[in-house]
Parts: structure tokens; sequence; C-alpha cells
């Protein structure tokens, strides 16, 4: 509840004008505000408390969690390496590591670190750090991950087989539930997986994960007016409150969207905004609804607003990306580098100020580098892999280019198979430009 929420800093608040050294205080405000989704503020409590304490354990694990949040992966594996350098015994690390593999979209390490950490239970004596249910609840949470980490890799029967181990294991657990109900959507058994996100809200109704997915199959499965009435309901059940009405209008507004009804779905936003000015996902959907209007002047007013609230990379992303459609270059950089000064880790701000750079006669050095640390994150998108390729074009670089191009082409047609859609022809163009400066063959023959 956000009245509670505002009390419980109020009350820490002013503990800290009393003694602004007072370590539980900074720790429990921090966590206070991770809950909040607010991480950028977490860190500057967390910062304050290690200055005192470099090597408090649960502050250097709640920074690492806050930069993963922030989408700051190499830091966040900074404060993960000094955890295991202070406390080597300390399980939990597992967990974090694991998070940043996700983190980058490396599935494939987040697998091998799951499995990492289940034998690490399985050979660990229980001791002061490691209590017996500490070590239970690791091996189900590594579980867990590693059915996750297949379903990510599409290896749906061993997912199934993991994840339905977790529900076992945990039975009353709401998050178990929906995260079972995933495969089900992968296996496009919408009905299984709507039976499962209802448990999982019978389980716990503050779930909103398990809320969203009832809303998103009955959409799927053509029941929107079903979707409709149960929002209705969820709205009744939280009567009062008004940042989770504010998210339940925005859900709606999703609703609205899939029946082609904008002006339902705009008012809907507008309503979301209203009740809590502070729901950034509203002002995104509403940005984007008017985008898809052709109201881009309004978007970009929109997201002006949320900038105002709360400077946030996505955002600026955004609006980077609104302005490079409408050729304003300059405008377009300058955003993409303000989300970048937040989120230095951003692969998606990186590989489109690189191929801005690498389009307009910029500094083809950077872009090499911002070309790459994006590919380095994020190892499965084929953009990235043909920014990089283009990028080394540009610099007259055609072996590189060429290698680089060919692994665009193949992870787009993986995934076009993958989805029943067509490969894009541009990824394939710019390969066959590469191949020519480089003397080989055409990109149809490949």
């Amino acid at each position: 509840d956000r009245k509670e929420t505002v009390k419980v800093y109020e009350q820490l608040d002013a503990l800290l004008k009393i003694n602004d050294d007072d370590t539980q205080a900074l720790m429990l405000r921090s966590r206070a505000k991770m809950q909040d989704s607010k991480p950028d503020e977490a860190v500057k409590d967390i910062e304050d408390v290690l200055k005192q304490q470099p090597s408090n354990r649960d502050a250097l694990y709640l920074m690492a969690q806050a930069r993963l949040a922030l989408g700051q992966n190499d830091q966040a594996n900074a404060f993960i390496g000094d955890i295991e350098r202070f406390h080597p015994t300390f399980m939990k690390v597992g967990l974090l590591k694991i998070q940043a593999a996700f983190s980058a979209g490396d599935a494939q390490n987040a697998l091998k670190l799951s499995n990492e950490l289940i034998d690490k239970t399985n050979s660990t004596q229980p001791n002061a750090d490691n209590t017996p249910q500490i070590i239970l609840d690791m091996k189900v949470k590594g579980i867990s991950s590693r059915g996750l980490a297949y379903l990510d890799l599409g290896k749906l029967a061993e997912a199934k087989y993991d994840l339905q181990d977790v529900v076992r294991l945990t039975p009353r657990s709401s998050g178990a539930m929906v995260n079972l109900a995933k495969v089900f959507i992968a296996e496009r058994n919408a009905a299984a997986a709507l039976e499962l996100y209802e448990k999982a809200y019978a389980a716990d109704a503050r779930n909103f994960d398990a809320i969203t997915g009832i809303v998103t199959m009955a959409i799927q499965m053509g029941q929107t007016e079903k979707a409709h009435t149960r929002i209705a309901s969820f709205i009744d059940a939280n009567a009062g409150k008004g940042d989770v009405i504010a998210a339940l209008r925005y859900l709606n507004a999703t609703v609205f969207t899939a029946e082609k009804n904008n002006p339902a779905a705009e008012k809907e936003l507008l309503a979301a905004i209203e009740l809590d000015a502070d729901y950034l996902p509203a002002y995104s959907a509403y940005a984007s609804l008017l985008t898809s209007q052709n109201r881009t002047d309004e978007a970009l007013a929109q997201y002006k607003k949320v900038i105002e609230k709360k400077p946030a990379a996505q955002v600026y992303t955004m609006i980077g990306i609104l302005e490079d459609g409408r050729g304003n270059t300059a405008e377009a950089e300058a955003n993409y580098r303000k989300a970048l000064d937040i989120a230095p880790d951003s692969a998606i701000a990186a590989n489109n100020l690189a191929w801005l750079l690498a389009d307009h006669s910029g500094n083809l050095d950077e872009a090499l580098q911002l070309a790459s640390g994006a590919v380095a994150r994020n190892q499965n998108v084929a953009e990235y892999y043909d920014t990089l390729g283009w990028v080394y074009l540009k610099k007259g670089l055609t072996s590189p280019a060429v290698e680089q191009l060919k692994k665009a082409v193949a992870l787009d047609e993986a995934n076009a198979k993958k989805t029943g859609t067509a490969p894009k022809p541009d990824y394939r163009n710019r390969l066959a430009q590469a191949m020519a400066k480089a003397g080989g063959k055409p990109a149809a023959s490949v």
C-alpha cells in the first residue's frame, strides 16, 4: 500500500535526521526503496553504508541487486566479486550470479550457474551462515532458475519438469505457479496457463503477475469481455489503493488496445496517470499509443513528462528512437547519450547510438566500442551483430564485417523459423555489400 510505504519513509527519515550515520536505518530505507522500484535512490543509501562498512555483506548484496535493476551489469558483477572475496561461504551470491546472467540475456550461462548452485546445496553442510532452511530455499530457487533457463533456451520438456518440481516443493507459492504457467504459454496451451494464473491469484491476491496473466490469457483466448469483467473485480478488491488501481486501469487499456478501441484505451491510460502520477508504464503506453496514430509530437511531450518526474534510461532511449525516426539525428544522439549516462550497460541505447555514428560520419572508434559492448551483453540479438558488422564495414574492415553480418543473418533466420515470420532482407543486403567488398560470393548464395 502506497500510504504505508510513505509512512515507513517518514519514520526512517526521522531516524536519519537524528543520526545520519545510522547504518541500520539506511539499510532499511534502501530495502524499502528497492521494494518501491526505486533502485537509483536505494543506491545512494547503500553507498553511505559501504563508506562506513566496505565489506558489509547485506549492503554489498543489496547494491548488486540495485545495479542489476538499473541494467548496470558490469557494476553489479563488481559487487558480486566483492561478496565472494569477503564472504566466500555466502550461498545467496549464487542467485545474484544467475540473475546477472539472465539480465545479460545469457540463458546458457544462467543454466550453468543454476546447476552449480544446485550442486552446492547438495554438498553444503549446515552452519551459522547456511541453515538447513536456507540450503533448501537455495536449492528450490536453483531449480526454478534452471527451469526458466531451459524455457529461454526452448527446452520445454526440461523446463516443465523443473518448474513442476518447484510447484510440488512449494505448493502455496504463487510465484512458482506463475513460472510454470509460462511453460504452458510456450506450449500454446492458454487454458492450462489461465488455470495456473487463477490458482496463483487465489494463493496471493497481491501477485500482479498473476493478475496480468489472467488478463493476458483472456485476451489470447478472445475473451476480452471476460478480461474487462475480471479487471473490474480486481479494482473492487483494491478499493482505496490508488497506485494499484492505476496499474489495473493501465491493464484495462491493454484489453481495449487488443479490441482496437484506441479512444477507450486512451481514456484508461489518462485515468491511470491521474490516479498515480508516478506510474511510468502508463505514460510510456500512452506515448506509444500516440505514436501509433502518428501523433509523434504528443508522444514526445508524454515521454518528456516522464523524464521530468524521473530520468530513466529507457525513456531517453524511446525519445532517441522517436527523434531518429523523424530524422532529428542530433536530438537522437543526445538522448541516447543521456540514456547511457544513467545506464552504461543499456544495450539498446548503445546499439542505436553506434548505428547513428556509423551511418552519419561520426566517431567510428566510439561506434565500434558501443556496438561491441551491445553484442557482448546480448549474444542472441541479430540486430546487434548487424550493427557491429556495419561499423566494421564503415571502417573498411571487411573480414570482421562479413563475420558479424553472417551471425546477424543466421540469428535472424533462426528467429524467423521459430516465430513463423519472414527474415529481414536488410541484414542479407548488408552482408551482400560486405561480401562484395571482400571479393566473396553474393549473399543470395550464402
